[in-house]
């Protein structure tokens, strides 16, 4: 009696081994490693689409020239192969292939954006050139994430449980073209992101918490020219370096007599323009245009956001007259 042996792990491992690239991919991208980002990137949409093929039928990956041995490692019949070595007796289709005939099994098919096209280019540059370069990063991520979305559909998969700790960075690729600048910021904003996750990795709570409170002590200066602000990658609290800070005067009415008089000025908001943020917990450095995309470059501290007798005094020579 022929017995054929299971092959239901091969689409799993398939899956778990393009999650492994992609998240390695993001990595890479976010430190500008770009030959890592363009081959594991590719290596991910590989497994990815040999996954969607396998959970079909494991033959779906076969290449057309396969020989006997690979037909029978794929229909579960390996144990009768003169070969039992499946990695290196199987053959299957390259990547162009595998997109391309897991489209014929995804119902109401999307097909891939240029940047899927530029991947594959990129792949092949590094690979048979050992060049490549940054070609056109920012797009490539941008449309591949949006191609992965209807894979991973089809493998019953939620985008961010597929791109862990990067989902965020990959999920603003996705949704809009960025420009060079704010990608650029996008990158740094994750690289500070895997620092601080490395940094705490291994420390029980008790020894977390004090490190966090020893790199977050941060107090409005008496001159309002270093303030705390929330860190954009970590969450902890930085330090805002500040150019200017220009105090908004309001008048301060008492009544005397049944009539309402000025009886001083108080500063009733505080206008900040930033210089430079710096965040000890996850060391990430913002600064000229990144400030802008960071919300910090010109912004307003409100009525509650900061103490207004330290602001009386350190603006205090800068009562506008015009209110008397």
């Amino acid at each position: 009696m022929i017995t054929r042996k299971p092959l239901d792990q091969m689409a799993a491992d398939l899956l778990a081994s393009s999650q492994v690239f992609a998240r390695s991919a993001v990595t890479a991208y976010s430190t500008e490693s770009w030959e890592f980002f363009y081959l594991h990137l590719a290596t991910a949409l590989e497994h990815l689409a040999k996954s969607v093929l396998v959970s079909a039928d494991p033959v779906l990956i076969a290449d057309t020239r396969a020989d006997f041995e690979t037909l029978l490692h794929l229909t579960g019949y390996g144990h009768k192969a003169k070969t039992s070595d499946f990695g290196r007796v199987v053959r299957t289709v390259g990547l162009t292939e595998a997109l391309e005939r897991a489209g014929s099994l995804i119902e109401n098919y999307k097909k891939p954006q240029p940047g899927v096209r530029l991947l594959i280019d990129a792949r092949n540059g590094y690979v048979h050139l050992g060049q490549g370069g940054k070609i056109a990063a920012e797009i490539v991520l941008g449309d591949v994430a949006d191609y992965f979305d209807q894979l991973l559909m089809e493998r019953g998969i939620q985008s961010q449980d597929y791109w862990g700790e990067g989902s965020d960075l990959v999920a603003d690729h996705r949704e809009k073209r960025l420009d060079a600048i704010e990608a650029s910021y996008r990158r740094r904003i994750q690289a500070a992101k895997d620092r601080y996750v490395v940094k705490l990795a291994g420390m029980d709570d008790t020894t977390r918490r004090l490190v966090i409170t020893a790199l977050t002590q941060v107090d409005v200066s008496e001159d309002f020219s270093e303030i705390p602000r929330d860190c954009p990658a970590c969450e902890e609290v930085g330090t805002l370096y500040v150019s200017l800070a220009e105090p908004d005067w309001e008048p301060d009415y008492d009544v005397a007599d049944g009539q309402a008089y000025v009886a001083g000025l108080y500063v009733g908001s505080i206008r900040i323009f930033g210089q430079e943020f710096n965040c000890r917990a996850c060391g990430l450095v913002i600064e000229d245009r990144d400030l802008e995309l960071a919300g910090m470059d010109d912004f307003k501290l409100k009525e509650g956001e900061f103490d207004v007798d330290m602001a009386q005094r350190a603006f205090e020579e800068q009562h506008d007259d015009d209110y008397y």
